[in-house]
């Protein structure tokens, strides 16, 4: 892929950088001149001057009109990179912004909480780093993706996509970026200015889990994203009526320190299971959290154990009896008032069996 002139001195190639990778855009030789150039122009903020691996992920541009193409474009080299960096990075659907020291804010939300928005507005007095996706290594490093802003314009049947400088927002620090809060974007119409809001690290991880890609096919997914927030201090919520409104809270929320949240991880190697016994099943993460509770990743599923299913779970390290599973939740929870602890707890059991993370021969 190397070019002796230069890697984008090729008309009908494009090298961006998206999340730490770079991404070549080849154009079909039936691609119009006007499409190329108008590609060029939407990426000029994310072109990367440097040469690239023989191995670069490769997104080819066939036709189409200008808008329906470039939308396209934007789409498939944001899959690319995601594909590319999966495995190596935690990767946020957010928006992000980077004070002049480095430091990142990152907004994390689903469509129609305002990223884009957010970005444009606050990318006028801090680095834009992105107005979609933000990947973020083990050590807080954040991977800038500088794409076009996708922008909805009334009569168009696509977004418009522009350079982020074309719409005023500024260029990044040189220094490197780090992650310094994790914010959940919460639009209200009716929220009086800025309600900053701390959340618990459970309420955390359920509402950041489903707005990530890949996190499963990191090695211990949800302890290095519990290891992430206890490194900002905790995730806050952040509800707002208007993006300005926003400008005034970027450097405290970049400044706030909560209290890092505590957990421990519970992934130790389990028993094979004899016949007759109940143990536990296999899983890619879990981590016991203060409350008591247990998050657990099972073949790409989330789930919460909560009551008495983590004392079963947590027991069943070594395979136990089901009596002596009810014996260890007795112990913990006592026994219920005019009732036999025997049913619940088995039908708990059964629950946890079901849900693949007991095992019962």
């Amino acid at each position: 892929m190397n070019d002796a002139h230069g890697p984008n001195k090729d008309t009908r190639r494009l090298i961006v950088d998206a999340l730490g990778t770079r991404i070549v855009v080849r154009f079909a030789p039936t691609v119009s001149d006007e499409i190329v150039t108008a590609a060029e122009l939407a990426w000029s903020d994310a072109v990367a001057e440097r040469t690239i691996a023989t191995d670069a992920p490769v997104v080819d541009v066939t036709g189409g009109s200008v808008e329906t193409a470039l939308s396209d474009l934007s789409t498939r080299v944001t899959l690319a990179a995601l594909d590319d960096v999966k495995g190596t990075a935690l990767l946020f659907h957010a928006c992000g912004l980077a004070l002049p020291d480095g430091r990142v804010v990152a907004f994390v939300g689903p469509s129609g909480r305002g990223k884009t928005t957010a970005a444009r507005r606050l990318g006028e007095t801090y680095g834009y780093v992105s107005d979609e996706s933000i990947a973020v290594r083990a050590d807080g490093e954040v991977l800038p993706y500088r794409k076009p802003l996708s922008i909805i314009e009334p009569g168009l049947p696509t977004k418009r996509q522009i350079p982020p400088s074309a719409a005023g927002l500024l260029d990044l620090p040189e220094r490197t970026l780090t992650l310094s809060a994790l914010v959940l974007l919460e639009r209200r119409a009716d929220a009086d200015g800025v309600l900053v809001s701390e959340i618990s690290l459970l309420d955390a991880m359920l509402a950041l889990i489903p707005q990530m890609s890949y996190l499963a096919s990191l090695e211990r997914p949800l302890q290095t994203l519990a290891q992430a927030i206890a490194r900002v201090g905790g995730v806050a919520q952040v509800s707002y009526a208007e993006a300005e409104n926003l400008r005034d809270t970027i450097e405290h929320l970049a400044r706030r320190r909560g209290i890092a949240p505590s957990w421990r991880a519970c992934t130790d190697h389990p028993s094979a299971v004899p016949v007759g016994r109940v143990g536990r099943a296999e899983v890619s993460d879990a981590i016991e959290l203060d409350d008591g509770s247990i998050i657990v990743m099972s073949d790409s599923t989330i789930r919460v154990l909560d009551g008495i299913a983590p004392v079963l779970w947590l027991t069943a390290i070594r395979p136990q009896t089901r009596e002596e599973l009810r014996d260890a939740v007795v112990a913990v929870h006592g026994a219920p008032e005019n009732a036999d602890p025997a049913p619940l707890v088995d039908r708990a059991i059964d629950d946890l069996v079901e849900a693949g993370l007991l095992r019962a021969p």
